[in-house]
């Protein structure tokens, strides 16, 4: 039954996501040679784009704060969930200041709020399996 509750999540997920991209087609119609599919563009955001860079590092350095200051599982993902989303419109900022001659990174401004959510999403998941794991463990 758990493995169909996970199933389940990441179907939802995946919904939202193309959702999201499928949505924002409309917004960006003077980029529409990088909008061939959704999966091109979640490729361009993964491999062309330095958000996801920010994210991994930015959960890394929140769970490694949370240990260091000795913090509970809730507050552990308060701060990393408060992390991941008040400093995505910095990466953002980051990232067009960076590259300013590349137009992907302006799409990014648009789209990158949208993706935000289900990056959270991804993230509570990830939280919730290694507190299972501390669990069994212990």
């Amino acid at each position: 039954m758990e493995s169909v509750n996970k199933f389940q999540s990441l179907v939802i997920l995946l919904m939202v996501a193309i959702g999201i991209l499928l949505g924002q087609i409309g917004f960006v119609q003077t980029y529409s040679e990088y909008l061939i599919t959704p999966f091109l563009m979640v490729m361009l955001f993964l491999v062309d784009h330095p958000v996801l860079l920010f994210f991994v590092i930015n959960f890394c350095v929140g769970r490694l704060v949370g240990r260091v200051m000795k913090l509970n599982y809730e507050d552990s993902v308060a701060l990393n969930l408060t992390t991941l989303a008040r400093n995505s419109p910095i990466a953002l900022a980051i990232a067009v200041a960076t590259f300013p001659d590349r137009p992907l990174i302006s799409l990014a401004l648009i789209i990158g709020p949208l993706i935000e959510l289900p990056v959270l999403f991804l993230i509570a998941k990830i939280l919730l399996n290694i507190r299972e794991k501390q669990l069994k463990t212990a």
